[in-house]
């Protein structure tokens, strides 16, 4: 997965502040500021906006490249609680977690 660009088309961004919303069985709010800090590169937040590059094989086990559009605002309380109380590697099993998600969402969404 490459890391961030800015976003090209942002009327189909993902609205990171939400993620959790399709994830009511587990605490998927962990996920939200760890991707963010994973998308900043750094400790200090910022609203802002990223696009993750993608591929996934279809059926025909061809490579299929895709792009995530992500935004995010308003985070900036729980992105401090998240980096103020994990260490560096729950962060990025947390931000891995959810790019692993969203990948697989997009797979769903591109058939």
């Amino acid at each position: 997965m490459a890391m961030v660009k800015p976003v090209s088309n942002a009327a189909l961004a993902i609205d990171v502040s939400r993620l959790h919303d399709d994830h009511p069985k587990v605490c998927a709010k962990d996920w939200r500021s760890p991707l963010v800090r994973r998308l900043l590169g750094r400790s200090k937040y910022a609203d802002g906006t990223a696009s993750l590059n993608d591929s996934f094989r279809d059926q025909d086990l061809k490579e299929v490249p895709g792009e995530v559009p992500l935004y995010w605002k308003g985070l900036k309380v729980d992105f401090d609680q998240r980096i103020n109380s994990y260490q560096e590697h729950i962060l990025t099993e947390h931000a891995n977690l959810r790019s692993m998600s969203q990948r697989r969402e997009r797979r769903l969404l591109d058939r």
